[in-house]
């Protein structure tokens, strides 16, 4: 605990080892009027509370920036936020937001204040604001004077006024009948190749093709439950997987894995089902 003029603080500081996320951390410090720490000091004022945190090297969800009053533990806090290509800063205070502001900001019918959100950002092609709207609530039947109205949250979608929406439709099916070869038996299914166009309207050359294929067993084919509540303990099965495979085979490789995957995951690597494929 540090102190000058009678106030202290204590810091904390972490940082994040994945490399996924870039330099990642984050940091917090408190000021209090008085020492917290000293033996019978019930005097002291906790003043506020300041954190960072930052994405430094790392893919950012979207661009731009805005601000959030009135969350928090105490609902009195503030949190500013700034996101630009590969780089991201959060920084908040908690007891900062006045009474007064605090009970302006009750939505109608609401006994309490709930939090507000002004912001702008860039993502999906889009420009999405918040214009001083509830940061929780949202209704399609609100008036625009209600924090929660949707008006208070409008979107251009800049991509598709200029080029025309994204389109896409299914050019070709094809099926074929093939055989799923695993330690307790074969299993018969079905792989459903499908053609599918993407394309806008005022784009020239954004015609895309794209082909996936669906392995589709009638009977399923079986896979230990994954045991983390009480509705998936036991046994399940896949009647249809889905593969970015353009090929029978692909497909069925990639099926083949997915499921070798879950059973070694969730049953063990001697795991097999007591309903058995077709020997």
């Amino acid at each position: 605990m540090r102190s000058i003029f009678g106030l202290y603080w204590h810091t904390w500081k972490q940082r994040f080892d994945d490399r996924r996320r870039g330099n990642h951390g984050r940091g917090s410090i408190s000021v209090w009027r008085g020492n917290p720490d000293a033996p019978g000091n019930v005097r002291a004022q906790h003043l506020t509370t300041l954190d960072i945190e930052w994405h430094l090297f790392a893919p950012q969800h979207s661009i731009g920036g805005g601000v959030v009053v009135g969350d928090g533990d105490g609902e009195d806090g503030v949190t500013i936020s700034m996101r630009v290509p590969w780089f991201g800063v959060y920084v908040s205070a908690e007891r900062v937001v006045p009474r007064w502001l605090r009970s302006r900001m009750r939505n109608t019918g609401q006994k309490y204040p709930s939090a507000r959100e002004l912001a702008v950002s860039w993502h999906n092609g889009a420009v999405w604001w918040k214009l001083w709207c509830d940061l929780h609530e949202s209704g399609s039947h609100v008036p625009i004077w209600d924090a929660r109205s949707h008006w208070r949250s409008p979107v251009w979608h800049v991509v598709d006024w200029l080029f025309g929406r994204l389109t896409s439709h299914v050019e070709h099916v094809e099926t074929h009948t093939a055989t799923l070869h695993l330690p307790e038996g074969d299993y018969p299914v079905t792989v459903e190749i499908t053609w599918r166009v993407r394309q806008r309207s005022r784009l020239a050359g954004s015609r895309r093709m794209t082909t996936t294929a669906s392995v589709i067993s009638e009977t399923g084919i079986p896979i230990p439950g994954k045991g983390e509540s009480a509705y998936d303990c036991d046994d399940d099965a896949y009647y249809q997987i889905g593969t970015p495979a353009e090929t029978v085979d692909d497909a069925l490789v990639f099926a083949l894995q997915k499921i070798r995957e879950r059973r070694e995951e969730y049953g063990g690597r001697d795991w097999r089902p007591e309903r058995a494929g077709t020997l």
